[in-house]
């Protein structure tokens, strides 16, 4: 069985449009980065087995809800070729309060006797 014929920039075109994708990636250590005449491109890794996303999403969707975007987006492009979506990181907006999201208790940098952190 040989490899699929897949438009990589098409991929990137599709996956770069989700809402819950920040960016592509091509990660850190091995990259995921397909080879094309005279450039790289980071965050798409087509293989036997199908084909690798790598992604920077945004904070708020979980991570299955993230990857079943990119797969059902996908879907018309790649047909049934397994897709494998890696999550990097998390694109947390400066101006979000992450803290009250989570319902984080103020007494947070306390330490385990619950003596407060002393300001430095």
């Amino acid at each position: 069985m040989g490899v699929a014929v897949i438009d990589v920039d098409a991929v990137v075109h599709v996956v770069a449009q989700c809402p819950s994708v920040a960016r592509l990636t091509s990660g850190t250590g091995v990259e995921a980065v397909s080879y094309l005449p005279g450039r790289r491109v980071p965050g798409v890794r087509v293989a036997e087995g199908g084909l690798e996303v790598h992604v920077v999403a945004h904070y708020g969707p979980t991570m299955a809800q993230v990857a079943e975007e990119i797969r059902r987006e996908l879907r018309p492009l790649v047909g049934d070729a397994a897709v494998s979506v890696v999550i990097h990181d998390l694109d947390v907006d400066a101006d979000l309060d992450v803290d009250a999201d989570l319902d984080v208790d103020a007494d947070a940098d306390a330490d385990p006797e619950g003596h407060r952190a002393a300001a430095s």
